[in-house]
């Protein structure tokens, strides 16, 4: 066997393995986190048009399968300062904004997860106006 053949056999069984080793750690990662209930008060909103979900400008292998691209909806972002003083952002459709007025007190239901990769991340799964807008 020549050496660039050794050289090649080595490398894809290398790459072969980061690979099994990386699914298998991204599964784990995806198990449920911890769920948590939160009250805080609604400091920011910004409107985010309908936009394409497929980041821009496009590699050669994409322009074939650009038709197939999705559309993330209208949306707003708002950002809730919780009692504790952490900041999170959830989103509302445009039609139910009205319900989250810059000062109103919500109540959050959101999940705090670990990934390996990535850190940790905590995700808004629903908000509930309480109590009337601070002044």
């Amino acid at each position: 066997m020549s050496p660039k053949t050794k050289l090649a056999l080595l490398g894809s069984t290398a790459f072969l393995i980061s690979a099994v080793l990386y699914g298998q750690l991204s599964m784990s990662s995806s198990e449920p986190g911890t769920p948590f209930t939160a009250e805080g008060e609604v400091v920011s909103q910004e409107f985010q048009p309908e936009h394409d979900a497929t980041p821009k400008p496009y590699t050669r292998q994409q322009l074939g399968h650009a038709e197939a691209r999705a559309k993330v909806g209208a949306r707003y972002l708002i950002k809730v300062r919780l009692e504790s003083g952490e900041v999170l952002t959830g989103d509302c459709a445009p039609q139910a904004i009205d319900q989250y007025p810059v000062g109103q007190r919500v109540r959050i239901e959101a999940e705090r997860t670990a990934g390996m990769f990535f850190g940790k991340r905590t995700v808004i799964h629903s908000m509930l106006s309480i109590g009337s807008p601070a002044k």
